[in-house]
């Protein structure tokens, strides 16, 4: 998307794109320049999410919400 926004769903799980996209909006809104942010959301399922916190966070387990520095 032009606007900063990613969504990535490549197994095309059921996901309302337009509601998640809007609230990624709302959320880069907060910040004071908005043009500069990128936000990347995946959907993905338990065993995907499991492995990259195990990978990048050393935890094994799933999560709800995995965040990297910029």
């Amino acid at each position: 998307m032009s606007d900063g926004i990613f969504l990535h769903n490549p197994k095309r799980y059921p996901v309302d794109s337009a509601r998640l996209t809007e609230a990624a909006r709302a959320a880069l809104s907060c910040q004071s320049d908005s043009r500069h942010c990128l936000l990347a959301i995946a959907i993905s399922d338990a065993a995907a999410i499991a492995d990259m916190n195990l990978r990048y966070a050393g935890i094994d387990a799933p999560t709800d919400v995995l965040s990297f520095p910029a």
